[in-house]
């Protein structure tokens, strides 16, 4: 059996390169990023990895298409649009209103990035995204915004009567729960 030593992937144009690594799964994308340095930047095009989240983040619940907004995006930031940047930054809850030149967006989105984000150089922006979600998938625990952001409802299965509702509240930054 003879071995080919032709590398065809880099002899093709960028758009169909990546139309077949668009048939690979996660580990094999992971695979080629080791290849070379051509194979890398294939490897690591927003287009594949945005289809990797939209593929795994579809069905879940309290999971947005939207880029990762707990990352530090700052060194990226100049590669992310003005839409993509409103969504971060509503994510984050600061009020985008009077932002118009994309220098006040890229301000805003520095100065919005969460104490806790996860560290490293994010690099491209959709995969940045699927590592961080996947990680926040793995948390065992909720941060202060995340429990304060939610409407809790508590169901008394034994000692509560029948006719009662449901038990409503919301957490306040100062963690005293607030009965609905």
């Amino acid at each position: 059996m003879t071995q080919l030593r032709e590398d065809i992937i880099s002899k093709l144009p960028d758009e169909l390169s990546l139309k077949i690594l668009s048939y690979l799964t996660r580990n094999d994308i992971l695979t080629c990023s080791l290849v070379n340095k051509r194979w890398n930047l294939l490897s690591n095009d927003d287009a594949i990895w945005k289809a990797f989240c939209m593929q795994d983040w579809q069905h879940k619940q309290f999971t947005t298409m939207n880029l990762a907004h707990r990352l530090d995006l700052r060194h990226v930031v100049r590669l992310l649009n003005i839409r993509e940047m409103k969504q971060l930054l509503e994510l984050r809850k600061v009020k985008t209103v009077g932002l118009l030149e994309k220098s006040e967006w890229i301000e805003a989105l520095a100065n919005s990035t969460p104490k806790y984000s996860p560290a490293g150089p994010w690099l491209p922006k959709w995969k940045a995204s699927y590592v961080a979600k996947h990680l926040d998938s793995k948390r065992t625990q909720l941060i202060k915004d995340e429990l304060c952001s939610i409407k809790w409802k508590f169901r008394f299965l034994n000692g509560w009567p029948e006719q009662q509702p449901d038990l409503s509240c919301k957490f306040h930054e100062d963690y005293n729960n607030i009965l609905l």
